[in-house]
């Protein structure tokens, strides 16, 4: 599969975490990025570490939001939209 992104492209761990939320699993998110599901799952693991809270419930192979995961999703939306909608008046 040919990447959407460049090789040395740098997600970060957040965009990871939403791409998991888009896609709802770790080897779609990996199949579309063209790496291994193991790669997104450190990114979201460390993001957790990075906040101090579990945003996804591990249940033996499903990956379920937590509450908080939910929340942080629909925050961190919200401002990547506000983010790309003020990145587009200035372009204008």
């Amino acid at each position: 599969m040919l990447s959407v992104l460049a090789p040395t492209s740098d997600l970060t761990d957040r965009e990871f975490f939403l791409l998991f939320c888009h896609f709802g699993t770790l080897s779609k998110v990996a199949k579309f990025l063209d790496t291994h599901p193991s790669k997104i799952s450190r990114a979201i693991k460390c993001l957790e570490h990075k906040l101090d809270t579990q945003l996804i419930k591990r249940d033996g192979k499903k990956l379920i939001l937590t509450r908080e995961g939910i929340l942080y999703r629909d925050s961190i939306t919200k401002a990547f939209h506000e983010i790309l909608s003020q990145e587009y008046i200035l372009s204008v």
